[in-house]
């Protein structure tokens, strides 16, 4: 059907467009050896919530395919969700790497988020 293959179509689109997102502050700190200006409590913020995104992109995707539901995942919303997880992870390894050129200690946002992960993972 004409309108599946539209949708299909823009879900790719979709998927492109963001995950190109991705990849200019992942090459600009891999250009300029530094995280200035990157902060790493946003960094953990799109960690964990890519990471849960991922999870629930996944299982959803599963449950739909198990017990015959409704599309409303498709792979693309799995792609998305995994590629924005590691190019998240890429950008905290590069936080990690060159974490000499950090701005500034992580305030408490950073604490907050590393209290939640811990707690929520325990």
């Amino acid at each position: 059907d004409a309108l599946d293959t539209l949708s299909t179509l823009f879900g790719w689109i979709y998927f492109v467009a963001w995950s190109v997102s991705f990849y200019p502050q992942v090459v600009l700190n891999f250009r300029r050896k530094s995280v200035q200006g990157l902060r790493i409590e946003y960094t953990l913020y799109n960690e964990v919530g890519f990471f849960c995104y991922s999870w629930y992109v996944i299982a959803n995707y599963r449950a739909q395919q198990e017990y015959h539901l409704t599309e409303s995942f498709y792979v693309n919303d799995i792609a998305f969700a995994v590629h924005a997880f590691v190019l998240t992870t890429v950008q905290l390894v590069q936080i990690f790497w060159y974490r000499h050129t950090i701005d500034g200690p992580p305030g408490v946002v950073y604490s907050v988020i590393l209290t939640g992960v811990t707690v929520a993972f325990v």
